[in-house]
């Protein structure tokens, strides 16, 4: 049995509306099977989050494994974030080493999240990892997770 080809023209909608209509099933499918969070979110678009990175991580990132925001320890305020991100003349670059199940992986998830929505326009963020699977796959997908548990970051996303 020979298959027949099918263009990927075909599978868009031929009018504006039928487009328009395809998306808003594409949003309600991914907010459909995105983990719901325990906790509802604030609205992003308090102006305190584009210079508070800790409020911003408190309020508005989501840990997959307990569907609530992040709860920083002591240390990752005072020694990680604030000499970074609060400084007077910000670094341009930053390496953080801690040990094995310390939360590195998140943490760098959650300075992403904050760069993508809370940033300069047109920002970018470098993942760097001991490997392509860490830096590919659990940073990254923490990532996603967390985006799609907070309903106010998922509709900022295409």
């Amino acid at each position: 049995m020979t298959k027949t080809y099918r263009p990927a023209s075909s599978y868009v909608g031929s009018t504006e509306e039928t487009r328009q209509a395809q998306l808003e099933n594409l949003l309600r499918g991914r907010a459909r099977r995105a983990r719901k969070a325990l906790v509802k979110p604030p609205s992003l678009k308090d102006p305190a989050y584009r210079t508070d990175i800790i409020k911003f991580a408190e309020e508005q990132f989501y840990i997959p494994e307990t569907r609530k925001p992040i709860v920083l320890e002591p240390f990752q305020k005072k020694d990680i974030l604030k000499p970074i991100f609060y400084a007077e003349d910000r670094p341009t670059m930053a390496l953080v080493g801690q040990t094995k199940k310390s939360g590195k992986s998140t943490l760098a998830a959650m300075v992403a999240a904050w760069v993508l929505f809370c940033g300069e326009d047109f920002s970018e963020t470098y993942i760097a990892a001991r490997d392509k699977d860490q830096a590919n796959w659990i940073i990254f997908s923490k990532l996603v997770k967390a985006i799609e548990m907070n309903p106010n970051m998922l509709l900022n996303v295409n």
